[in-house]
């Protein structure tokens, strides 16, 4: 079920419930979240309930996510093509103690908005650890490129990918 409430944003709420055949075990699934918009910020709030047949306790998770359009508010007032930047950060807590949090920012640039480019970084407690990446990308007249890295605390591990497309005429 979703819900507008005019320039307040929207709720939204799901759920269901299944059961089993000659047991009394069942399983629950319901969210309730809003989402909303101020001053061009996007921003999101979630509850999960989560609990299986068998299972001694429900997994709850609350969620947060936000989106700021950094480069509209960078590009001067009179701009007809304001940059197009954005900002953006994301949480997520259980009630085992796991917190996992995201932060980024990506966009283009150059007059034909062809040199994509991103960066983010992700935090995570109880054995998460950190991770995140960057990379670019052109799209030029004659051919593509692209380049990005990666890491990731966890699996103690470093990446670097690239490439090249295009033709000659």
């Amino acid at each position: 079920i979703s819900q507008q409430l005019g320039t307040l944003g929207s709720v939204y709420v799901s759920g269901s419930q299944q059961t089993y055949w000659h047991t009394e075990g069942k399983d629950t699934l319901a969210q309730v979240g809003y989402n909303t918009t101020w001053h061009d910020i996007n921003m999101g709030l979630s509850y999960n309930y989560n609990k299986s047949s068998g299972q001694p306790e429900a997994d709850k998770m609350i969620a947060l996510n936000m989106s700021l359009p950094i480069g509209k508010w960078l590009s001067p007032k009179d701009s007809i093509k304001p940059n197009n930047a954005f900002a953006t950060y994301s949480m997520n807590q259980d009630n085992h103690g796991s917190v996992t949090q995201n932060t980024g920012v990506s966009g283009t640039m150059l007059e034909d908005n062809n040199l994509s480019y991103s960066v983010q970084q992700g935090f995570g407690n109880q054995g998460v650890g950190n991770s995140g990446n960057a990379s670019l990308a052109h799209q030029g007249g004659y051919g593509n490129s692209n380049i990005s890295y990666n890491y990731s605390d966890n699996g103690n591990s470093q990446q670097v990918n690239y490439g090249i497309s295009g033709g000659v005429v």
